[in-house]
């Protein structure tokens, strides 16, 4: 059992606006926040960045908020990877993983482009660095989620009793806090649920900015940087990154 305590990377709470020059780098991870319920004009300005696929996509959603939610949030993500890594809107092509998850057809001077993004009812995140591998989820805190079956389902032993040991009233924020850390880990190394999400430990602490990461019978923790990212109060997120050493950016999206 490997178990690792790793220092935070710095990360200034303070969503600001992004310089036009902003590039795209291995020392830093951007992340971008955004409400998925911008105006009309500006969902019919990230509907025009996407490809027929996604069109087709944005389509086959039930509700109109999902489909809003996936335009927006790829929208945001098209339109963040052109501004950071000098890529044509066209050249922006997506190939998926076994699991789903996307990766970028074009590099940056060889090197492959990590990105990843996560959207919960009216927010989204797009986070993305040169190289290596991460991940983001966020969640809304909704109490009409049978969370404890989940937890029981999904979280290791050791998650559980700590999360049966946290006072009622503040048990449900610490569920979705462990269940977001655990979602950007497997969803960074692109595994999906099938991964085994008893399989690791994280803490469970809303308050804790950096948290361990124990991963059962491997000593590959050290590697990992689990962190906080701060969110409205109503949501919360996570990101997870396979290179400890690294700055964080907050940016908001223009219309946030």
């Amino acid at each position: 059992m490997a178990e690792k305590r790793i220092e935070s990377g710095a990360m200034n709470d303070t969503w600001q606006t992004a310089p036009d020059d902003l590039q795209i780098s291995p020392h830093h991870v951007d992340i971008w926040l955004t409400s998925t319920e911008p105006g009309e004009e500006q969902v019919q300005a990230y509907r025009a960045l996407l490809s027929p696929g996604e069109h087709a996509r944005a389509e086959k959603f039930g509700m109109e908020f999902k489909s809003r939610e996936f335009i927006v949030t790829r929208g945001l993500l098209r339109q963040v990877l052109v501004k950071m890594t000098g890529l044509d809107i066209a050249g922006v092509e997506f190939d998926y993983g076994e699991h789903g998850k996307p990766s970028l057809v074009s590099n940056v001077n060889g090197v492959s482009i990590a990105f990843n993004v996560s959207h919960s009812h009216g927010v989204a995140l797009v986070a993305l660095t040169l190289g290596g591998r991460l991940g983001v989820d966020l969640e809304k805190i909704r109490a009409d989620v049978e969370w404890h079956s989940l937890a029981k389902r999904y979280f290791s032993d050791a998650e559980l009793r700590i999360l049966d040991s946290y006072p009622q009233d503040t048990r449900l924020k610490a569920f979705f806090t462990c269940w977001t850390r655990k979602e950007a880990f497997v969803k960074a190394l692109g595994a999906g649920i099938v991964y085994g999400l008893k399989e690791f430990d994280v803490s469970i602490d809303p308050d804790e900015v950096c948290e361990a990461l124990t991963i059962h019978g491997q000593d590959a923790a050290a590697r990992w940087l689990i962190k906080n990212v701060p969110v409205p109060g109503t949501h919360v997120a996570a990101l997870a990154l396979d290179r400890p050493a690294c700055q964080f950016r907050l940016w908001r999206a223009p219309h946030f």
